[in-house]
């Protein structure tokens, strides 16, 4: 089969679900959903991705890193300086999220682009905040454990649910404690990003 096949065929296969995964928002910024699998090779590969991005502000919303078994300030350390010049701005989330801040800080990152939230739903209020027509953001996590995978939704309208511990082990994508809804109070369908670029 000839290469050109190959890769036309490629370009018609739709995103995984929060695998790389382009939402684009209503505020013209795309979200890059990747908190499947907070493993550190995936981790690596999304932070490739967005340094090859140009004339783009790219933001990183991030809780945790699976094989990293270091202390919180020498794990988050080494991932600051990893992702140094990637993104322009951080918002970390979750238990050690001041310590996060402090590393991506210390890294270079400009200090009023970095924020700190112990709650997932003060972060996707802060994240729609500073978003602007253009941006992209990359979403990472422990995918089940951090359930970040509600603030793509909440960037359309409304999240009924913001517990910080849930003992589910679905995603929040089928669960019907999600209760997403639209401006317009219609359950929200996140929208797909072509190869193309239209919705």
């Amino acid at each position: 089969m000839p290469l050109e096949t190959i890769v036309a065929a490629l370009a018609t296969i739709p995103p995984q679900l929060a695998r790389m995964q382009p939402v684009p928002l209503p505020n013209g910024a795309v979200l890059i959903r990747d908190e499947r699998n907070g493993s550190l090779p995936t981790f690596e590969a999304a932070v490739a991705f967005m340094r090859a991005l140009v004339d783009r502000r790219r933001f990183l919303i991030l809780t945790e890193v699976r094989d990293l078994h270091e202390d919180p300030a020498t794990r988050f350390a080494w991932l600051a300086g990893e992702t140094r010049g990637a993104f322009e701005g951080a918002i970390l989330v979750g238990q050690h999220s001041e310590i996060a801040a402090q590393c991506f800080r210390a890294s270079g990152m400009d200090p009023a682009l970095v924020f700190a939230f112990a709650h997932t739903k003060d972060a996707s209020d802060r994240l729609m905040s500073i978003l602007a027509a253009g941006d992209v953001a990359l979403l990472r996590g422990r995918g089940r454990i951090d359930k970040l995978m509600r603030i793509p939704y909440a960037q359309f309208g409304t999240v009924g649910c913001w517990l910080d511990v849930c003992t589910r082990m679905s995603g929040c994508d089928t669960c019907p404690e999600l209760q997403a809804r639209n401006s317009q109070g219609q359950p929200t369908e996140l929208p797909l990003l072509t190869p193309h670029g239209a919705t």
